[in-house]
């Protein structure tokens, strides 16, 4: 294995090996231990094992027994899926809000969505589709700005109650955002 980074904190181990999985340096069905990636990042084998046991959860790697992951397959057709199911659970979010969103950046607009959902399973999910899919994405500076106007958009059309507008802005958005993710 290619020598990925130099992080010593827990975070960032979870954050570098993210961004391997995502941009497609770690493929989907590679088969890893944590002695290699612990090599690897030069780190000890207990911040890797905690960085795989978040990763897990975030649904990019899969344990499997004697210290070894295996890094579930991600196709754009996935993060299509995922993009989807992130437009459906903010549409439903934004509905329910009976105060207006202040828009400050387009990363900040998905995690303020994340904080008003009431039902805390959309929330989680939110929070999982927004730390992981959609901020890779919208680090991208490709569409940011068309973006960041269909982001203003979605809350000027919400705040107006204009649910079907709403929903056809948010799916040009992660149309776009899926766009981003690909020219990564």
């Amino acid at each position: 294995m290619d020598k990925l980074a130099n992080k010593k904190k827990q975070g960032s181990i979870v954050d570098v090996l993210k961004d391997a999985i995502l941009s497609g340096q770690i493929k989907g069905g590679e088969e890893l231990t944590q002695v290699e990636l612990a090599e690897s990042l030069g780190v000890s084998r207990m911040p890797v094992r905690e960085a795989l046991i978040v990763l897990e959860y975030q649904g990019l790697v899969k344990r499997l027994p004697n210290n070894h992951v295996i890094v579930l397959p991600l196709g754009l057709d996935d993060i299509a899926r995922l993009f989807a199911l992130a437009r459906s659970l903010e549409l439903e979010v934004l509905e329910s809000l009976d105060s207006p969103l202040p828009y400050t950046s387009e990363l900040e607009f998905h995690r303020a969505v994340c904080g008003c959902a009431k039902d805390g399973l959309i929330a989680r999910t939110l929070e999982t589709l927004t730390e992981v899919y959609i901020e890779y994405a919208a680090r991208s500076d490709r569409g940011r700005s068309e973006r960041e106007v269909l982001v203003r958009d979605i809350l000027l059309r919400a705040n107006e109650r204009e649910w079907r507008s709403v929903d056809d802005t948010l799916g040009e958005y992660f149309s776009r955002l899926l766009e981003a993710y690909k020219g990564e």
